[in-house]
């Protein structure tokens, strides 16, 4: 049988919630902390559709956040292809980012209200160096539509071209309210 694409074994995450250390001498408290998920295990096959469901705090975000190296695993093994991932070692995290992507719930979170459409789109390129600098303007227009010219969409805010989520629109209302609720 092939290997798994994906193998996430023993996965933890304990955040250290504690008071600043002057706080803790003075009061004569221990470090606190918090564990968001605990010998988390599965494996996941290409082409193989895998939903984690939970309760809402229930760490399935800090799980997807390890997997992709934006949060390290305080204990545990996550491995692409059998190849186990060092968050110590940048050379290979850079090559593993390049084939994953996080998909957020809400879309307007996660997209900065300050940066241009073109900006947002063209950052991964250049980041990862996916083309040459040069190529990446003309390539960004191609994305949005306007064939190769930097078009006025491109220089508009999100908010601009996409407006303001509807929740009478949204397969999962909670998501909008959820996000309603982070701007109050």
């Amino acid at each position: 049988m092939a290997e798994p694409f994906l193998t996430v074994t023993g996965l933890t995450r304990r955040f250290d919630v504690s008071k600043p250390w002057l706080n803790r001498v003075l009061e004569r408290e221990e470090r606190q902390f918090l564990t968001a998920t605990a010998d988390v295990s599965f494996a996941i096959n290409k082409g193989e559709t895998f939903a984690l469901v939970g309760e809402s705090g229930s760490g399935k975000s800090t799980i997807a956040k390890m997997i992709v190296g934006l949060l390290t695993p305080s204990a545990g093994q996550i491995a692409i292809e059998g190849q186990a991932m060092d968050p110590a070692d940048p050379i290979a995290m850079r090559a593993l980012r390049r084939r994953m992507q996080m998909i957020f719930q809400d879309p307007f979170a996660s997209l900065n209200p300050r940066w241009r459409v073109g900006d947002i789109i063209a950052e991964p390129i250049r980041t990862l160096g996916l083309m040459p600098r040069g190529d990446v303007g003309r390539e960004v227009a191609t994305a949005v539509g306007s064939g190769g010219a930097v078009s006025r969409r491109c220089r508009q805010i999100p908010a601009r071209i996409f407006g303001r989520p509807a929740p009478a629109h949204r397969d999962c209302p909670r998501t909008v309210l959820t996000a309603r609720i982070h701007r109050l």
